[in-house]
């Protein structure tokens, strides 16, 4: 059964629910551009590490979701014993320490790259999708960046797809993101398409694809050469594909409760209207 939203079902943006359908989704886009794709490329999906573990909205605080600490003494550094506070020589006995440790379950998050056919099947886009740790500050976020950055930096073309309401937009950074901040002010989801022949060291240009909360998911364009036509890819076609073989109607979400993070008033009231029986 499809999904009870039009386009992005924003159940799915919940923490605990996303990295599995972030998987889903890659794996669909992958397999779609593969049937479309002209023979001379192939898509398949790679897998970069995040830890999600990112700051909260309150100062000096962290939210962490897979992150475990542990407290162990070491034992390698035996106790002083007490004596006098006064000390007439240099010590060379170091005091015991209490080691503590982070152990961090490193989580994959799945992105779809297409090479040319032949060796050495050479890169010629990146496909994106845009986790809840990319929007947060923290290590995360920073690495996403600056991978992001290198990308934009070769002859690749760069596609990124943002389904996410809550967190900052990833290119809050540049210095365009006040202009084009106001100009999707009103959309809820974006994707970015930076073609590489419409950069060089002195120019960046990319064009977006803003979306509404109550929109059809878009059709975009996958770049490949400059010199080829693009290649269409509709994002609600493989979000649709990615939700009906998934959990999320075996139980997975609960729809009688209110999607996390949560919408707006007017967009509540929508949601529930979609939603009665």
């Amino acid at each position: 059964m499809p999904s009870p939203f039009p386009g992005v079902d924003p159940y799915l943006e919940r923490r605990d629910l996303w990295p599995d359908f972030h998987s889903s989704l890659a794996v669909e886009i992958r397999n779609e551009l593969n049937r479309i794709l002209p023979s001379r490329y192939l898509a398949r999906t790679e897998y970069r590490f995040e830890l999600d573990i990112y700051e909260d909205d309150e100062p000096m605080s962290r939210r962490q979701i897979v992150a475990d600490v542990g407290i162990a003494r070491d034992e390698s550094r035996t106790s002083v014993a007490r004596r006098s506070t006064l000390v007439e020589l240099p010590r060379r006995e170091l005091s015991e320490e209490i080691e503590i440790f982070e152990e961090f379950e490193r989580i994959r998050r799945a992105f779809v790259e297409i090479h040319e056919s032949a060796k050495p099947h050479r890169l010629i886009t990146v496909v994106e999708i845009v986790s809840p740790s990319n929007k947060r500050p923290g290590r995360d976020r920073a690495s996403y960046l600056a991978r992001r950055r290198e990308i934009l930096a070769g002859d690749a073309n760069f596609v990124e797809i943002d389904l996410l309401r809550s967190g900052d937009r990833v290119f809050s950074e540049s210095r365009v993101a006040e202009s084009l901040a106001s100009l999707v002010s009103n959309a809820h989801y974006l994707v970015l398409i930076s073609r590489s022949w419409r950069r060089s060291a002195d120019r960046f240009g990319f064009s977006i694809v803003p979306i509404g909360i109550r929109d059809i998911l878009p059709c975009i364009a996958i770049p490949l050469r400059s010199d080829e036509e693009e290649t269409p890819l509709d994002l609600q076609y493989v979000f649709q594909r990615a939700y009906d073989t998934g959990p999320y109607l075996r139980g997975e979400v609960d729809y009688a409760a209110p999607p996390d993070p949560p919408l707006e008033e007017i967009d509540a009231a929508w949601a529930n209207a979609l939603l009665k029986p």
